[in-house]
């Protein structure tokens, strides 16, 4: 991947059950309907979101982002778009289809009033063996992350498997996006769009670590913290268009 046409801001969800009690949740059977955020969990993202730059590009009122003291998901998420048909607007929100992701995405949605896509591609990295023990366990995945980025003890999905999902994404992402721009627009580069990608923290930070080190064992250098908003950084030998 030589150049990027849109902007990628990344979210890692907001606080999940799981997170709050320490339990690995990383397989469909156990997250896509279950361990969603806790009240905690969407007042950080709903913080998140109305204090970020996402306002101003969503020309939307900040106001808008206030918290949802009740810490209720059916209010933080009652006026989100979901799937509906391909948008001009300046940002497009895309998800993991898991739980906390998919709520987090949708409060999103719902402060800058536009509209959400849910992709598997954008799922938690697979933790195997581990899937719902201790979360302290992630210690003795990441050394050998560095170790061996195709290892998949435990039956963890490997640092290179996650990052061939996360990179087909974006390829998809730079082909689709751009095509329907040159469609309504007449033209590919006419402004930029902001993709804002909502997903889990090994993913996000692998996608980030190839593209800032060309590396992606280095995954745990710069960790993100729950409803923590980054730009992906392309330091790599990668321009944008």
């Amino acid at each position: 991947m030589k150049e990027l046409r849109l902007k990628y801001l990344l979210m890692r969800h907001g606080e999940s059950v799981a997170n709050a009690t320490g339990i690995v949740a990383s397989t469909a059977s156990s997250a896509l309907d279950g361990y969603g955020l806790t009240p905690k969990g969407i007042r950080q993202v709903e913080a998140a979101i109305s204090q970020s730059e996402l306002m101003k590009i969503a020309d939307v009122d900040s106001s808008a982002g206030s918290v949802n003291s009740a810490g209720s998901v059916d209010s933080a998420i009652s006026s989100a778009s979901v799937n509906s048909s391909a948008s001009s607007a300046a940002i497009i929100i895309y998800s993991s289809d898991f739980l906390r992701a998919r709520q987090s995405a949708l409060i999103a949605g719902r402060l800058l009033k536009t509209e959400v896509r849910f992709d598997p591609r954008l799922r938690e990295r697979n933790f195997g063996d581990l899937e719902m023990g201790s979360t302290a366990a992630y210690a003795q995945i990441w050394p050998e992350d560095l170790k061996n980025p195709a290892h998949k003890k435990w039956g963890v999905e490997s640092v290179n498997e996650v990052l061939a999902r996360m990179l087909d994404f974006l390829s998809y992402m730079e082909s689709a996006e751009s095509a329907y721009r040159e469609s309504v627009e007449g033209k590919s580069d006419r402004g930029e769009k902001t993709a804002l990608i909502v997903s889990h923290g090994d993913p996000l930070q692998i996608l980030q670590a190839y593209f800032l080190f060309g590396d992606p064992r280095k995954h745990g250098s710069n960790p993100m913290e729950n409803a923590e908003l980054a730009e992906l950084q392309v330091l790599r030998g990668v321009r944008r268009r």
